[in-house]
């Protein structure tokens, strides 16, 4: 069964580590507690396994309304808190709709400044868990099959 996020608050699952899925939902709300709710989330579906390498599926595909600039601001100052505090992901990858949501995405990217590891957009989750899958057996990592 395929978990589906809540109305306002991201769905982080580590069922398949070191595959974590971040699902977004269409709405985030108030942009403060989202990004707190978010960091959270993924702090703990980390911390139980750290000090492990990871690959991110993050899928954004549901994600009607867009995030200001503050919101996208606050995005990547906690990616970039939470990879300082554990490894960062061996890879990301990015499921998302649309060429403006490509843009927003591109935007947070740019923000966060981390070159640390590779990031794709993609527009289908399966390709880009074939890429995951790709960049973490090139790590060594060897992820469950979906």
């Amino acid at each position: 069964m395929t978990k589906t996020p809540t109305e306002r608050a991201p769905l982080v699952d580590a069922a398949r580590w070191p595959l974590l899925r971040v699902v977004y939902p269409p709405d985030y709300g108030d942009g403060d507690a989202f990004v707190r709710s978010l960091g959270a989330k993924l702090h703990a579906a980390v911390a139980r396994r750290a000090p492990g390498r990871f690959v991110v599926l993050a899928d954004l595909r549901r994600v009607e309304r867009r995030p200001t600039a503050g919101d996208r601001k606050k995005i990547a100052e906690m990616l970039n808190e939470l990879a300082d505090a554990f490894a960062p992901p061996v890879a990301e990858a990015l499921v998302l709709r649309g060429e403006l949501m490509r843009l927003i995405v591109q935007g947070v990217t740019f923000l966060q400044g981390d070159k640390r590891y590779p990031r794709r957009i993609f527009t289908s989750p399966e390709e880009a868990e074939a890429w995951l899958h790709e960049r973490a057996r090139e790590a060594g990592l060897d992820l469950p099959r979906g």
